[in-house]
């Protein structure tokens, strides 16, 4: 399964921590991160940004989904 988002730069989230996040609204899982497997930077896709695609390794906490 892949879960995706953003982390608006703004903010300065750290990616583990948006990884970790974005897991958690998407499935319901507590997850922990555990590398970055991937990354890919695309110039001026959307709006004239530049975007940071990464993919990262997850551990599901337990398997049974929140609501």
């Amino acid at each position: 399964m892949l879960a995706s988002g953003s982390s608006p730069p703004a903010i300065g989230e750290d990616i583990t921590v948006a990884a970790v996040r974005e897991v958690k609204e998407e499935t319901g899982i507590d997850a922990k991160f555990s590398e970055v497997l991937a990354f890919r930077q695309a110039h001026k896709l959307f709006f004239e940004k530049s975007d940071l695609f990464f993919v990262c390794m997850m551990h599901p906490l337990s398997f049974e989904i929140q609501k």
